[in-house]
């Protein structure tokens, strides 16, 4: 059956040899398995040796689980997820509890699960993630090959392509760092594939399935689909304006220009429709230091000059070199070195015709790369670059790491290689010979770094235990994924995790003993203050978990200390792990800190804290109650007006003197649940030291009078289940 065109004319002859519409030729099946077999073998010899690991281990340059720890949780809450017919893009609470995680900004990278699900069923997240980086091999490099058979470019050509590709330095320095969104580095030359056919022959099918394929790379890598869409607008504009007669004279083929509206309009129209709600929360990611991240992960000029930086013989002195030159130069990936570089060159002197459509895309790449302003080495210019238009939205200025383009101009290198490699080598066995073991040897990455990915099987006890309830991991792990991996034993949600993009946590941060817990340097008192057993209960908190060897002695002295604390058990006491129970007790309703207060202060035995134009209180009511509260206030150099609002609704209001103490107390019939109480002031003033204040509150007193006693209080926060443990040598199965 005939697709439906989106144009009813001709295809002009120019765009049938036009370099980024051509379509590979037909080749054997034997031979398409004989080059996915070429691929697979190579990834297996530059992962070396990750194939004796395959089930404890994966490749990460980190002496403990970082990103390749992340990526292995995503897989399992793929996993989990997908088993329970639920969304994994959903809100989790079993990260960051209570307020849990938006996973649509994290990484969780949905479609490479899809593409390993049987592995991930069958053998788990670990042999699973290993999959995922020997696939980016296999993948990647029969794709590339695919594109440049195109090009009219031999066997021999075409496979130089995507060894070129898959084996970089940008792809080698992933593997080592371990993220699995970026490691997979298949699903764009995928989309470029997808998108060629779309322009070589316009239809709807095929502009279709181009927008599904850009919509999946976006969802394993939202920089990857990002990044791709730009250099394809580049890529579109190319196809569309071919040159007629002379230079200067362009004709415009509109159908082509139809394909990406369409294509584009079809991405983001399915990206708002599934994922609305997530992009209200954009700008809760973006980081105060969001420029200053640009800059830094942002290429150099000077990174051009260097050759492999991780290769086996010459790497150590080339990263000392380069790293005094340029810090991060070492993890851009844009080290071509001698190889690559005499085939770019050789294909565009030689080949100019074929070559230079995919130059320019390579070239725009690497400028956006460049970052907001231009870098020669550590020292910036003042020259801005294309890529400060993405600052111009609060949505791209989230897009921190320029150099990631790297990943997206290594397609039109890797092409250029082949038709360098053509220009060259046609005929010619020795040097083919020759030229393929230098560039096999100069891109060596040497043996990879390989970490143990374990567990301690006492975590897998916790996950006996029927009673609810989240589990406090100290010291917190904000760069470190190893709790995460052990919640693939204990499966219960986590106070803290690891994240691309750390989430806010309010509930916690506003706590007094388990925010000291998380913070060594915390204060000690605050205006109020409760035992840390009666927090944690109220909190949904049933567990707390110490790794001593991530601890100096003090810190671990400090730590065992505030828990023995009456309420708290001693259950397990390992070298490598230390789990505290929470046991059963009275739970209370609580009354924290929660937005607009200055830091806590102290002196002459007293503690208050200032507040701006607004304090608030989370009250945590595990069941309707009677809370009464006692505060002693004071208004900074002028009376003020001091208003109760709880809930929304205002209950009351205060004239406060300056410079003299009022005392109020407040009584509030409250159902069971969280409830937000402020305190408002008419006016603020200018402290000497630039504070904006209004009251000064101290000596706060809680207490409450439950209703209903024959009903057993639970906490206003209820944790989510307890996820059942995995059945892996990981838990001691």
């Amino acid at each position: 059956m005939r697709q439906p065109s989106l144009t009813t004319h001709p295809m002009p002859p120019s765009l049938k040899s036009n370099p980024l519409t051509v379509m590979p030729p037909s080749e054997p099946w034997r031979w398409h398995g004989a080059v996915l077999l070429f691929y697979l073998i190579v990834g297996i010899m530059y992962t070396w040796p990750l194939v004796l690991h395959w089930k404890t281990g994966a490749i990460q340059i980190w002496p403990y689980p970082v990103d390749a720890g992340q990526g292995i949780w995503n897989l399992w809450w793929a996993r989990t997820t997908l088993l329970n017919g639920e969304n994994p893009y959903q809100l989790t609470r079993y990260l960051f509890y209570p307020a849990g995680a938006e996973l649509f900004w994290q990484t969780l990278s949905l479609p490479n699960a899809l593409l390993v699900l049987p592995i991930l069923l069958l053998f788990g997240p670990v042999i699973a993630f290993n999959s995922i980086t020997i696939l980016s091999f296999v993948l990647g490099g029969y794709v590339v090959y695919r594109i440049a058979r195109g090009l009219q470019v031999g066997q021999s050509a075409a496979l130089i392509a995507g060894f070129v590709y898959v084996c970089s330095p940008y792809h080698m320095q992933q593997l080592h760092g371990g993220p699995m969104e970026l490691i997979a580095i298949q699903w764009m030359p995928m989309s470029f594939l997808a998108l060629m056919y779309a322009l070589q022959q316009p239809s709807l099918w095929r502009t279709l399935f181009a927008a599904m394929m850009l919509l999946i790379t976006t969802l394993a890598s939202q920089y990857y689909g990002l990044y791709t869409a730009i250099i394809m607008v580049f890529h579109i504009a190319l196809v569309a304006l071919q040159p007629q007669g002379r230079w200067w004279s362009w004709r415009v083929h509109w159908p082509h220009l139809g394909v990406g509206l369409l294509m584009f309009s079809v991405w983001a129209a399915t990206l708002l429709f599934f994922f609305v709600g997530s992009l209200r929360d954009v700008g809760e990611f973006v980081p105060q230091d969001w420029y200053t991240r640009q800059v830094f992960h942002s290429v150099a000029l000077v990174d051009l000059l260097f050759p492999n930086v991780i290769h086996p013989l010459w790497g150590e002195p080339i990263e000392a070199t380069l790293l005094a030159i340029h810090h991060f130069g070492v993890d851009t990936g844009m080290q071509l070195g001698l190889g690559i570089s005499l085939l770019l060159g050789a294909a565009l002197v030689r080949n100019w015709r074929m070559a230079w459509p995919w130059a320019c895309l390579g070239l725009i790449s690497f400028i956006f790369a460049l970052g907001p302003k231009l870098q020669i080495t550590d020292n910036i210019t003042s020259i801005p670059m294309p890529f400060m238009l993405f600052n111009l939205s609060e949505v791209f200025r989230n897009s921190s790491r320029p150099a990631i383009f790297v990943a997206v101009a290594m397609l039109p290198i890797s092409l250029l290689c082949a038709l360098g490699w053509q220009a060259l080598m046609q005929g010619r066995k020795l040097p083919q010979v020759l030229l393929s073991l230098w560039l096999a040897f100069e891109l060596l990455p040497g043996a990879m770094p390989i970490i143990s990915i374990s567990s301690n099987p006492e975590y897998a006890l916790l996950n006996d235990d029927p009673t609810p309830g989240a589990l406090l991991p100290l010291p917190p792990a904000y760069n470190d994924s190893r709790a995460m991996l052990n919640q693939f034993c204990h499966g219960r949600a986590l106070v803290g995790g690891y994240l691309a993009r750390t989430p806010p946590n309010p509930l916690v941060s506003a706590t007094t003993n388990v925010y000291q817990l998380l913070n060594p340097r915390a204060s000690t008192h605050d205006i109020v203050a409760y035992p840390l057993a009666t927090e944690l209960r109220t909190l949904g908190i049933r567990y707390l978990t110490v790794s001593p060897e991530q601890l100096q002695p003090h810190e671990l002295a400090r730590l065992q200390s505030l828990l023995a604390a009456p309420g708290l058990h001693l259950m397990v006491r390992e070298p490598d792990v230390e789990i505290y129970q929470v046991e059963a007790g009275a739970i209370e309703p609580l009354v924290l800190p929660a937005h607009g207060w200055h830091e806590v202060e102290h002196g002459d035995q007293a503690t208050w804290r200032w507040m701006r134009d607004e304090g608030a209180f989370y009250v945590l009511s595990p069941q309707a109650t009677t809370l009464s509260m006692h505060l002693l206030v004071s208004s900074y150099e002028q009376p003020r007006t001091l208003t109760i609002i709880l809930d929304e609704q205002s209950t009351a209001s205060y004239v406060i003197p300056a410079h003299h103490e009022r005392s109020l107390n407040l009584h509030f019939i409250l159902p069971a649940g969280k409830h937000m109480l402020r305190l408002q002031s008419d006016t603020t003033g200018m402290t000497p030291e630039g504070r904006e204040v209004s009251f000064k509150v101290r000596a706060l007193e809680t207490s409450g009078q439950m209703h209903a006693a024959d009903v057993q209080p639970q906490t206003p926060i209820t944790p989510p289940p307890t996820i059942p443990r995995l059945s892996t040598p990981l838990c001691g199965a």
